[in-house]
C-alpha cells in the first residue's frame, strides 16, 4: 500500500521495476478512517494507480456533497467526501 500524498509515475513504476512490488496499490483515508476509505485495485493500470485514489473499499459506504447544503453532488464535481463504514469513528 502506498498513500500520504500523490505517487509521481516515475516512482511508481521504479517500484514495480526495481523493487518488484507489482501489487502495490493506492489507497486514500485518514487516521479516522482506519486506515483507508478508498483504494486502488492491483488490475489497475499504473496510470490509474497514480491519478486516481481508486474505489470504495469493501464496507464503506462514501458520497461527494455541497458542503453547505449536504445535498449529493454528481460525478467530477469537487466537492466534500462524506464516509460511513465500520473502520470510521463517530464523531
Amino acid at each position: 500500500i502506498m498513500a500520504g500524498s500523490p505517487c509521481p509515475i516515475k516512482v511508481m513504476q521504479d517500484v514495480l521495476d526495481k523493487m518488484n512490488m507489482t501489487e502495490i496499490c493506492i489507497t486514500y483515508g485518514q487516521t479516522e478512517a482506519s486506515p483507508a476509505i478508498t483504494m486502488s485495485k492491483i488490475t489497475d493500470s499504473i496510470e490509474t494507480r497514480v491519478n486516481t485514489v481508486g474505489s470504495k473499499i469493501f464496507g464503506v459506504d462514501c458520497k461527494i456533497v455541497n458542503p453547505e447544503t449536504g445535498k449529493d453532488l454528481p460525478d467530477n464535481t469537487d466537492g466534500e467526501l462524506i464516509a460511513k463504514g465500520y473502520n470510521i469513528m463517530k464523531g
